[in-house]
């Protein structure tokens, strides 16, 4: 009978004080929440059309026309945020190019170049306006607010289900930790000047669930180690960590791959959604690793008392 062995990054004898090293990993996340922060006050984000308006054009091509190709002409015009999306009918395609307001010149005359640079790189291509609107900011409030919403909710949840799922200092520790992750990666977005759209509201929500998905494994563990020993401290909490250690490795490792190839492999218009998840994962694993079980001790020990 063939016998299976357990996949595993590393050696099951592993014996890390990551409780020990909990003052590295405070100054190092103050530091980068602090940088995040500078970053979005100062430089703010790159919004798309979803956000701040802009112009929609619909544009009828002949089927043959090559759309990816149109995509990278009107980005390197660097009028802003721009998407194309293309629908393919019997002998044409109906084209969607949408382009976000920006501060380098007026939505009228970006059209216009835009136009003109189609006319000039597709002659061939029998292209044909069909219609050109402006999107308003009553939209784009209303989907501010909504996005906001969503990514509060989702980390109200969160902290709501591992309360009842274990302890209130579980619940503060993971919250806490949650933010952490979506501060640092908002300011990545900023700093690194990645496109702000519905988008990275989605990624944002990817984040916070693969987020939780790890700390919950390492804070089932802790109640697994508490119930063992009858308590909670340093050695509950490094032992706990490190013997979940490789999973979280391998989790995040896979994840990393599959993400690796939508950066290198995938349009442009899920571009900055992947860098946004890619960078998020890197965040919530060092959290979740070198953050989520110090914090739970020190929450313990301070703010919750004794653990009821």
């Amino acid at each position: 009978m063939m016998r299976l062995y357990p996949l595993r990054f590393m050696s099951c004898d592993i014996n890390v004080d990551f409780v020990r090293s909990s003052f590295l990993s405070y100054s190092i996340s103050l530091s980068l929440l602090a940088l995040s922060v500078l970053f979005i006050l100062l430089k703010g984000f790159n919004f798309g059309i979803d956000f701040v308006g802009g112009a929609v054009l619909e544009v009828s091509a002949s089927k043959n026309c090559d759309v990816v190709q149109m995509r990278k002409v009107l980005i390197s015009l660097e009028c802003g945020d721009v998407s194309v999306y293309s629908s393919g009918l019997e002998h044409s395609k109906n084209i969607t190019i949408k382009v976000a307001k920006n501060n380098k010149g007026k939505l009228n005359d970006v059209t216009s170049v835009i136009k003109k640079s189609l006319l000039e790189n597709f002659p061939n291509d029998n292209l044909k306006y069909l219609s050109s609107e402006f999107v308003g900011p009553q939209i784009n409030s209303y989907l501010i607010k909504s996005g906001i919403k969503a990514i509060i909710f989702a980390l109200l949840g969160v902290a709501l289900y591992v309360w009842l799922r274990f302890k209130l200092s579980f619940a503060i520790g993971i919250l806490l930790t949650l933010v952490h992750n979506v501060l640092i990666t908002l300011g990545v977005a900023s700093s690194i000047n990645l496109d702000f759209n519905q988008s990275t509201v989605a990624a944002l929500l990817i984040i916070i669930g693969y987020c939780v998905n790890d700390s919950i494994v390492i804070y089932d563990r802790i109640v697994f180690n508490m119930k063992i020993n009858n308590k909670i401290d340093s050695s509950v909490i490094n032992s706990s960590i490190n013997q979940t250690l490789s999973r979280t490795f391998l989790t995040s490792i896979t994840t990393l791959l599959a993400n690796v190839s939508l950066i290198v492999f995938g349009s442009h218009s899920i571009f900055s959604f992947s860098v946004l998840v890619f960078s998020g994962i890197m965040i919530g694993t060092y959290a979740s690793i070198m953050l989520s079980g110090p914090l739970l001790l020190v929450l313990s020990r301070c703010i919750v008392g004794k653990m009821r």
